[in-house]
């Protein structure tokens, strides 16, 4: 899937459901869809939850910046959490939602 495919099934995913997920590191956070918009939370069921303290929304230009390190990041390039962390402070969050969807 490219980017747009991976961003529409993660919408259809999430339609009117809120999705709790975990990231690599191991912190879990909220996913739903709200008004056409993606947004992110801290978890509500489970600890240890990630640390976003309101709603967070992520653009379609976010995550398709994000996507564009998923490969490298999946496959476990050497550096790339420290150039993607830098581009993103919710790459972690947008590659859970990927592999929500690829996997």
């Amino acid at each position: 899937m490219n980017s747009d495919q991976t961003w529409d099934a993660i919408f259809a995913r999430l339609d009117e459901n809120i999705v709790q997920l975990k990231t690599k590191s191991g912190f879990w956070f909220t996913a739903y869809v709200k008004k056409g918009k993606l947004y992110i939370n801290g978890a509500t069921d489970y600890s240890p939850a990630c640390d976003i303290k309101r709603p967070r929304p992520i653009s379609e230009k976010e995550f398709t910046d994000v996507f564009s390190y998923y490969d490298r990041w999946a496959n476990g390039t050497t550096g790339i959490r420290q150039i993607i962390s830098q581009k993103s402070m919710s790459a972690a969050y947008i590659f859970a939602l990927i592999d929500l969807v690829k996997k």
